[in-house]
C-alpha cells in the first residue's frame, strides 16, 4: 500500500477483486481495515467508504451504457440485490438506473 508502485488503477482493480469489501481489500494488503481506512484516507483524501461507493457507481454508470442488465450489474458490484443497487444509484444520481440510460440515449438538446 505505501509502495508508489501501486497506482489508483491498480487500487480499483484490487477493490472490484475483493468484492468492493474493505475487510478483504484490507486483508490483501496485510492491514488491519481499520488501519487500511486511514491509509486510504490519507492516499485519497476522502473516506474509504465515500470512494468506495464513488468508485461502484462510476463502474455502474459504465456497465449501464454498455447495456448491462440492473440485475447483473448490481450483482457485480456487490450489492445484495437489485433494489439495494437501484436505491443507491438513485441517492447518488437522482434518476433510477433506466431514467439514466434514457437520458445517455438522447441527443444533446444544448449544443443543437
Amino acid at each position: 500500500m505505501n509502495s508508489p508502485h501501486n497506482t489508483a488503477k491498480e487500487l480499483e482493480t484490487l477493490a472490484q477483486e475483493a468484492g468492493f469489501s474493505l475487510t478483504k481489500l484490507a486483508k490483501t494488503y496485510g492491514f488491519s481495515e481499520r488501519h487500511f481506512r486511514r491509509l486510504l484516507k490519507r492516499m485519497l483524501g476522502i473516506q474509504a467508504s465515500l470512494w468506495l461507493a464513488d468508485l461502484r457507481m462510476r463502474l455502474a454508470r459504465n456497465l449501464l451504457v454498455e447495456g448491462l442488465l440492473v440485475k447483473t450489474i448490481a450483482y457485480e458490484l456487490g450489492f445484495s440485490d437489485p433494489s439495494s443497487f437501484c436505491k443507491a444509484f438513485r441517492r447518488t444520481h437522482d434518476v433510477s438506473p433506466a431514467q439514466f440510460v434514457l437520458l445517455q440515449r438522447e441527443p444533446d438538446k444544448m449544443s443543437g
